[in-house]
């Protein structure tokens, strides 16, 4: 079994994360910052981003980490800013490497020793995903959601860039949109009516806060950049020859809220933001690059 002193540093994160999250979610707003600040100074969030990136890592620990982690960020410029530049998109192919040789060289048996460097988006993405833990993955996606969201006019263009040239992340956030039993159903329920599987809603919190910060890059133009990004050949290579299971799912997305636009657009629930490039400075200049780019990819599947 589990050894002793394995359970009571399982049992003691438990307590310290819990702590650390209700003094995050109770108390006045200055209060809340004040708690945030002083999480971001001691790094925090870094040491928390390295163990929600842990594979084998505890359930409970890393959905309460997931949740700090995003409490940490939300509705803070300046920690939602220091979390941003300290926590990488994915790890360089050197860095990749380098896990992938310690991996294998570790024995069984041994603990990974702690480590203050923080990991990054899609390890943490991929780690919960894998792990089939949904709830967990509902939290990093709204961390990394809400530290977007504090972001204004050209800085969140450029960081919305950064994030659709980052192909590992943005194909992992596709990849675990959905519940695995949704891609692979088991053979009992392929037997059933295809039409009762067809409109059953599959989507979770996990597919909500994905969705939500898939349409939130798109509004700001970055539709043609995530789909280029998914795409089988170079990002930088507009000569695409066919179409990945990735792109389907972003062009799935992305039809939601455009049909849901259109749906309420001369209705009083009408939000007046364009789902394919709105919430941009130069909003009519982006929403007719990405209105270009769409008409083009359907010319050449024509």
């Amino acid at each position: 079994g589990m050894p002793r002193a394995t359970k009571v540093l399982i049992v003691d994160t438990r307590i310290a994360l819990r702590f650390v999250l209700c003094l995050l979610g109770s108390g006045s707003a200055s209060t809340i910052e004040k708690v945030q600040s002083a999480a971001i100074m001691r790094g925090i969030h870094k040491e928390i981003s390295w163990l929600i990136a842990q594979q084998g890592c505890d359930t409970k620990i890393r959905i309460t980490a997931a949740k700090t982690l995003c409490n940490i960020g939300t509705s803070n410029p300046a920690a939602s800013s220091c979390i941003l530049q300290d926590i990488s998109w994915s790890p360089t192919c050197h860095e990749a490497s380098k896990m992938m040789l310690k991996r294998l060289s570790l024995d069984d048996q041994k603990q990974t020793p702690l480590s203050n460097d923080a990991s990054t988006w899609m390890e943490m993405i991929h780690a919960a995903g894998s792990s089939i833990e949904r709830n967990a993955l509902a939290a990093i996606a709204a961390a990394l959601h809400n530290c977007i969201a504090c972001k204004h006019d050209d800085d969140l263009y450029q960081i919305g860039k950064s994030i659709a040239s980052d192909k590992l992340l943005c194909s992992n956030l596709m990849r675990y949109i959905l519940p695995s039993s949704v891609i692979k159903p088991n053979g009992r329920e392929e037997s059933s009516s295809n039409k009762d599987v067809q409109t059953q809603d599959h989507s979770d919190d996990a597919t909500e806060w994905i969705a939500r910060l898939i349409e939130s890059l798109s509004a700001i133009g970055i539709l043609p950049f995530l789909y280029k990004s998914l795409g089988g050949s170079c990002p930088q290579d507009d000569r695409d020859t066919g179409i990945t299971p990735e792109q389907l799912i972003l062009l799935h997305c992305i039809g939601n809220s455009v049909e849901e636009y259109s749906r309420t657009l001369n209705t009083s629930l009408a939000t007046g933001t364009n789902p394919l490039g709105g919430t941009s400075g130069d909003d009519d200049e982006r929403i007719l690059l990405t209105f270009e780019f769409l008409a083009k990819q359907w010319i050449a599947f024509r």
